[in-house]
């Protein structure tokens, strides 16, 4: 008789209970945090873009990790008021470093040492380095093996893979770009106006310029 297989139970923590969870951390799991934004992504794209691809890229690795790793749900709000003039749900700056660092305090509350913040908005960088640079100076001597991690899927050794596409006719990432039209035609094809894709340039009203350079610089995402 052949032995059945199990299949793996997605290691999604919303969909565990209070003590499996706590094993998870006993486990010395790593956990996984998807931050995104809700924004303007051109004429063409919907405004959960950076969200979608983040999800997506978020939902492969859990495959291929299989049992490895847990995965906390995609934090869809970003540091996106550099979009004001056009759409977005947002929060300032330093309000996102704050909710990050509130939102790691209870993952690392639940016995977690190891965190890794998949990011898939550019202006989440600056605010999200800062509040973990804090947390870990704050919380150094209680967890001295606590080790929280940032990275971009469109930056570090992302971009040398990226630049290698060949079908790429440009080689980075930037917002609404080709490779982020290319991805959202992939996840959910019905929300992308091919139609009205093109290339095009905004001025943003000096109000808005000082205050995204005061917070954060925009960027790819």
């Amino acid at each position: 008789m052949r032995e059945r297989i199990q299949p793996y139970r997605a290691m999604q923590s919303g969909e565990l209970a209070w003590p499996e969870l706590r094993a998870q951390a006993q486990a010395g799991k790593v956990v996984v945090f998807p931050t995104g934004s809700l924004e303007q992504h051109g004429h063409h794209l919907p405004l959960l873009t950076d969200s979608l691809i983040g999800g997506e890229i978020a939902r492969r690795v859990e495959a291929e990790l299989r049992d490895e790793a847990l995965f906390l749900p995609m934090l869809w709000v970003g540091a996106s008021h550099h979009h004001l003039p056009f759409a977005t749900v947002s929060l300032s700056a330093p309000l996102y470093a704050e909710v990050l660092k509130e939102m790691l305090t209870c993952v690392i509350a639940a016995g977690f040492q190891r965190i890794f913040m998949l990011n898939a908005h550019g202006g989440n960088g600056a605010p999200a380095t800062l509040a973990i640079q804090q947390l870990q100076l704050q919380r150094y001597k209680e967890h001295p093996d606590l080790f929280i991690a940032f990275s971009s899927w469109f930056g570090g050794i992302a971009r040398e893979p990226i630049a290698q596409i060949e079908a790429l006719q440009q080689k980075f990432v930037t917002h609404a770009c080709e490779l982020e039209t290319s991805a959202v035609l992939r996840i959910r094809p019905t929300l992308v106006h091919m139609d009205l894709a093109r290339g095009a340039h905004y001025t943003y009203p000096l109000a808005i310029r000082r205050a995204s350079a005061v917070e954060h610089r925009p960027s790819p995402g």
